[in-house]
């Protein structure tokens, strides 16, 4: 049976707009009766005023049900929220819920303090076989600067995988390593020792400047950098990107530049190119990925970003049938901005560079010297009128399918999105959901739409409150580069960049392959970064990238490979003295924490906003210089 009440409560109380409560019966050994609460209420108010006049709504429930048989093992958790017009957030699509959960008569304060003493002969038995095994699974043979089984044979590749699941490692810190300095000072100055790869100082020696082990990056490459960057931006009146994609980026002199304009630059590079510097441009706390397209999509979704920049890369665009430069229009926004520069100023080059672009209804908005500008159509009207041939088959994967999918010499047809030039600015755009509103219904409930995604950033502004608290001002201000492992909406990095005053934090969001819910095109709409990854591989960054790694549930959903391995390479990715943030149930972080004792992580797990008797937790930890 299931039986809805609606309790709307008082208008003047700034405590919520409905209370929905659904009870449904089920008969299982005798009568039981279930009961589940759905609450819309703005989630920013955590006064106990709020969760004493849910509680009176639930006993007036349960009153109205009286006929029920319950018992002590009946729940009660939020599902979601409820707007004004009944459209329905449902738990686990917008990440919220779990955490606010009131569990009745089913987490006991004794038991979880016993689980939490550790103390029990089983459990240090078992951490340290835990410690044996990471302590004999050192990467002994591998690179400290190295990205596990970056191969560029696919059949090498994935024996390399096998074996990284079968016999996990830890990755070992470069002799002499240092913690890079603080933000900004890291902007112009990085450790050689903290690099590991002799290589990379010459390759890049035009760039930067050694002092016995110090680097420092050359003036004449930053002032060419703003001078072009600054003349780039300015023949764009009315041109505000956001989001940039910058190829073979060097040192990363333009993300610094970038960054001084507002725009926030991912760097990529393939591992075979001579312009991978990607481990130099994180060092300095830009983005910066090891990314190689030669057969497969980007693992971005469409119509990610505002800006493609080709300076001097070696991207053959308009070979192979152009699959690279359909590539770059997939992920290209409408009204957005492709620069390239022709560094072999050959004209068969150009000419086969326009042809492509022209068959893409991209518009030549500038062309000086060897550098032009294309823009992707502001509207459809091109389209309408161009050749159905460079259009995929109606059963081609759809454009935001972007993990292990083939490229394809195809567009995806007309776009639906507003045009960069269209959209709303920055900041304002973290709100501006484009993509929400085509989410499909899930059980014949309409999603909540600009509501709830005003709400779900309320509730992480909450929940980063918490976080910034118990990290303090001192560790705050050591922190520049950031990963949430399993972003959901992006409400974290979006909590994080709408905070007065603003942090210098940028993050990179996660988006698990494994996760029914995909909501990377959303994090990219509201003017964030991220990535689709499948946790049981290495994300396609170098070692000791991140000062902070964040993870609400990560291991809530089913992965192909062991907890220890997924933290391993949180690890591995994870800098010394840098923080980590596991927000879980407490049977997870129990199990998080054993494997963060055994790597020598200094850890603490605290009660969340759902209180000592709740099941969720967060676990504070800290990695070490600890070394095998």
């Amino acid at each position: 049976m299931i039986m809805g009440v609606f309790l709307p409560t008082p208008s003047n109380s700034h405590l919520g707009r409905y209370l929905w409560l659904v009870h449904r019966s089920r008969r299982s050994d005798g009568a039981r009766a279930l009961f589940s609460l759905l609450i819309y209420r703005r989630v920013a108010d955590q006064s106990m005023a709020a969760w004493i006049t849910g509680m009176l709504a639930i006993a007036a429930f349960l009153q109205i049900s009286s006929t029920a048989q319950l018992n002590l093992s009946s729940n009660i958790e939020i599902l979601g929220f409820l707007d004004g017009q009944g459209s329905v957030a449902i738990e686990g699509l917008i990440g919220i819920g779990k955490e606010e959960s009131v569990a009745v008569a089913e987490v006991e304060e004794e038991i979880i303090s016993s689980r939490l003493s550790q103390n029990s002969t089983s459990d240090n038995s078992r951490l340290r076989d835990l410690r044996r095994s990471i302590s004999s699974q050192a990467c002994k043979s591998i690179p400290t600067d190295s990205i596990p089984c970056q191969i560029e044979n696919e059949s090498n590749s994935s024996s390399c995988e096998r074996r990284r699941i079968e016999n996990p490692c830890l990755v070992p810190l470069p002799r002499g390593y240092t913690r890079p300095d603080a933000w900004p000072s890291c902007v112009h100055k990085a450790r050689a020792e903290n690099i590991g790869n002799g290589d990379l100082a010459r390759s890049t020696a035009a760039a930067i400047q050694m002092h016995g082990t110090k680097i420092s990056f050359r003036s004449a490459e930053l002032d060419a950098a703003r001078k072009y960057v600054d003349e780039l931006l300015q023949s764009l009146p009315g041109f505000e990107p956001r989001l940039a994609l910058n190829l073979e980026a060097g040192v990363g002199s333009l993300s610094v530049e970038f960054d001084r304009h507002g725009v926030l630059a991912l760097s990529i590079a393939s591992k075979k190119s001579r312009a991978d510097a990607i481990q130099l441009v994180l060092e300095r706390g830009f983005p910066g990925m090891v990314q190689s397209f030669a057969r497969e999509r980007l693992p971005y979704p469409s119509e990610a970003f505002d800006l493609i920049h080709c300076g001097s890369c070696s991207t053959s665009w308009a070979r192979k049938r152009a699959l690279h430069l359909f590539e770059a229009d997939r992920i290209l926004r409408r009204g957005g901005l492709f620069v390239w520069s022709n560094t072999s100023g050959k004209e068969k080059l150009w000419n086969d560079m326009l042809k492509a672009a022209v068959s893409m209804c991209w518009i030549l908005a500038s062309r000086k010297n060897k550098v032009a500008i294309w823009q992707k159509p502001t509207n459809n009207s091109c389209y309408q009128l161009q050749n159905h041939s460079v259009f995929c088959d109606p059963g081609s994967p759809p454009p935001d399918d972007a993990w292990g999918i083939p490229l394809q010499a195809c567009i995806s047809g007309p776009s639906k999105l507003a045009a960069t030039s269209e959209r709303r600015s920055w900041p304002t755009r973290l709100l501006n959901a484009m993509r929400l509103k085509t989410i499909l219904s899930y059980n014949s409930l309409k999603l909540a739409t600009v509501e709830a995604y005003e709400a779900d950033l309320n509730y992480w502004k909450m929940l980063t409150d918490f976080y910034l608290t118990s990290l303090g001002p001192s560790r705050i201000r050591e922190i520049r580069n950031v990963l949430d492992t399993n972003a959901g909406y992006g409400g974290f990095a979006a909590a994080l960049a709408s905070r007065n005053p603003a942090l210098s934090w940028w993050v990179l969001n996660v988006s698990p392959v494994d996760n029914p819910h995909n909501h990377l095109a959303n994090i990219f709409d509201r003017g964030l970064l991220g990535v689709y990854h499948d946790w049981c591989k290495a994300l396609p960054m170098y070692p000791r990238s991140f000062d902070l790694v964040h993870a609400s549930r990560l291991f809530s959903a089913k992965h192909n490979c062991s907890m220890v391995v997924i933290l391993l390479e949180i690890d591995r990715l994870l800098r010394p003295g840098g923080f980590a943030i596991f927000r879980d149930d407490i049977g997870t972080l129990l199990e998080v924490r054993s494997i963060a004792n055994a790597l020598h992580w200094k850890t603490t797990i605290q009660d969340t906003d759902s209180g000592p008797q709740g099941k969720d937790k967060v676990m504070h930890s800290q990695k070490t210089s600890w070394q095998p």
